[in-house]
This record gives structure tokens, sequence and C-alpha cells, in this order.
């Protein structure tokens, strides 16, 4: 990989990898859009590199990424995280920079009180209002469904869904929620 790399890590929850592979192929239309090049997705799921893995086992998701990546020719990590799998992320997250490496964002989807409270950039994307206050952490640039989703519906089929971008604490728009990921990822 060369310092220009980015790698995207999709850190899923417990549920089908179906709703995920829906979410992947979303994903890779965005990162398109936005043209990003030498773009490597990774889909965490229940199981990776033959080995079970939970999706909120961060430490085990930080040692096959030291193993497989070498972090000082990564210049952009970037973890997007799906229910359990937030927890998993920003563990993850923390040891890579704590151990050399740099992170670049964390995207977290319905992570329901996990706390988003890191060195680098925590956006929250959550199915509802309620969910959307349950977060410790990454007020700046938050989305939450208006009208509300379910929480699988949120990861499944996000490109049709609108809401609330907060975008400083207390200053909201009206969104979708494809345009705030297109800013998350750095298209905008």
């Amino acid at each position: 990989m060369t310092l220009d790399s980015s790698l995207y890590i999709i850190c899923s929850g417990f549920h089908s990898s179906y709703l995920t592979m829906n979410f992947y192929h979303y994903l890779t239309t965005i990162i398109n859009d936005i043209n990003q090049d030498n773009t490597i997705l990774v889909h965490f799921d229940r199981t990776f590199s033959n080995n079970r893995i939970s999706p909120y086992d961060g430490y085990k998701l930080y040692q096959y990424l030291e193993k497989t990546y070498n972090k000082f020719s990564l210049k952009n990590l970037t973890f997007i995280a799906f229910s359990a799998g937030v927890i998993g992320a920003i563990i993850a997250g923390h040891l890579w920079e704590k151990n050399g490496g740099k992170v670049d964002k964390l995207l977290a989807f319905d992570g329901w009180g996990v706390p988003l409270i890191a060195n680098f950039p925590c956006y929250r994307i959550s199915h509802d209002y309620i969910t959307h206050l349950s977060y410790l952490g990454g007020e700046k640039n938050a989305f939450y469904c208006s009208p509300e989703v379910s929480h699988l519906q949120l990861w499944q089929n996000p490109q049709n869904l609108k809401g609330w971008w907060h975008k400083e604490l207390g200053i909201k728009t009206k969104s979708d929620l494809s345009e705030f990921l297109v800013y998350c990822l750095g298209g905008l």
C-alpha cells in the first residue's frame, strides 16, 4: 500500500450478512461518486480470516489490522460501524492510534450508548431521535432519521433515508443520509 492509500473498515453487528452486503454496495457508489482512488473496502462481519470474531471485539480487530496492514503506510483509516460493531471499531481505533497509527474518522451507525470520545473525528448516524440522544460524544456532524426507521433499515437501505443533520451543537438542517455520508467521507 502507498502512503496515499485509504482503508475503509466496515464493522457490522449481529445480523444477516445480507444487510451488510447491501450497505457495502451502497458505500461503493458513494466512494466512486467522490472519486477516491486507492481505496480498499474490508468487510468485517461475524467472521473474517477464517476465525470467528464478535463485532464488539476491538482487540481482535486491531490484531488483524496490525498483522495485515502497515500502520505507517496508511494515510486514511476510516471505520464505518453498525450497532455492536461500533464497540469494536472505537476500541480498534484507539489501539491503532495508541500504537503509532492514525485514524482518519469513525462513522457510528446506531451504536447505542457507546462513548464516541477519541482523538479522531466521530460521526453519529441514528435511526431515530431517541437513539441520537443516547450517544456520548460526537455532537458535531451527527445525523438522525426523521421520520424514524427501524434499526436494521438504517444499515440495509441508507440511500432512501431523510432526517436531520446536526452540523454543530444546537444547529441542524433537514437533509438526507446520502448527502451526510458524502460530506463525512470527504466529498463536499
